[in-house]
């Protein structure tokens, strides 16, 4: 048997790091949203898929709500075409846990840097995840790159920290 040599290319799974360079929208994003300049904001961007950890990412809102009642949660993404009654079921679980008024379901965005640049925290709740390119964005602002199961949360208590959270604990936050 002969074997060819053929010169080979290794494509990384990257995010295009100069998308988010522009000028800060913080304050543009945040008014569009209804959101307070001073309130804390919490998003996830992530596809509306089961083993994403959305579910988990709800009970933490909840979890949250009472210590840091001016805290706003987003959820960035759409649903499958196969399943658009996830989102019904999201949007009924945050209306089950009380967080209906504090968590903003966005559906798809095509300004990702800007939400992530307005955002204080960052989350990646997924329960699996190969190589995501979500966990790239924080990055780009100066958060700490993840691994797929954990939470990730800077700026409460004005002390950045990172903190390994099993994304289905939602009371380990």
């Amino acid at each position: 048997m002969t074997c060819l040599s053929v010169p080979s290319v290794v494509i990384r799974n990257g995010v295009d790091m100069t998308r988010f360079g522009g000028a800060p929208a913080g304050a543009r994003i945040r008014s569009e949203l209804g959101i307070a300049a001073d309130a804390r904001l919490v998003v996830v961007v992530s596809r509306l898929a089961r083993l994403k950890g959305i579910e988990h990412f709800l009970q933490a809102a909840a979890a949250l709500k009472p210590r840091y009642p001016d805290v706003r949660f987003l959820v960035v993404g759409e649903t499958s075409p196969p399943a658009p009654a996830y989102l019904e079921e999201l949007k009924a679980q945050a209306r089950a846990l009380g967080v209906e008024r504090v968590v903003i379901f966005t559906g798809l965005r095509s300004d990702v840097p800007d939400l992530l640049g307005a955002a204080d925290v960052s989350v990646m709740p997924s329960l699996n995840e190969a190589l995501s390119n979500v966990l790239r964005h924080p990055e780009a602002h100066g958060f700490f790159n993840l691994t797929a199961i954990e939470f990730f949360f800077q700026g409460f208590d004005t002390v950045d920290a990172q903190f390994f959270v099993d994304p289905q604990d939602a009371l380990g936050v």
